[in-house]
């Protein structure tokens, strides 16, 4: 399905370019899926579960990932606008392999909003 697969993207790059740790990564990933789900039942008029309830009722986690993602952006943009267009060339290759990833995660200031 193409909201499965969307979903599933949305919640690889949030958590990997946020996540400075493998836990970190697997709780992003997860509330993520859970955010896309909750919406998507929402948006496609589903009968909401339990779990879109208790998903909805953490939507301050939700603004914080989409606070740390805009300022990642700027951040790089800031830096140079050409930057950005680089990191979304091959984007999930460069957020698998650490070296890249910690650069990414460097250059968007990502270090010192996890740590």
């Amino acid at each position: 399905k193409i909201g499965e697969e969307l979903a599933f993207k949305l919640a690889f790059r949030v958590a990997y370019l946020l996540a400075s740790t493998n836990e970190e990564q697997m709780k992003i990933f997860k509330d993520m899926k859970n955010f896309y789900s909750a919406r998507s039942n929402i948006v496609h008029g589903s009968e909401l579960k339990k779990k879109d309830f208790e998903t909805i009722n953490r939507i301050e986690d939700l603004v914080d990932y989409v606070r740390r993602c805009l300022n990642a952006f700027i951040n790089i943009v800031r830096q140079d606008p050409k930057l950005l267009k680089e990191f979304y060339e091959d984007m999930d290759v460069k957020l698998i392999d650490e070296t890249e990833r910690k650069k990414i995660q460097e250059l968007a200031g990502i270090q010192a909003m996890v740590n």
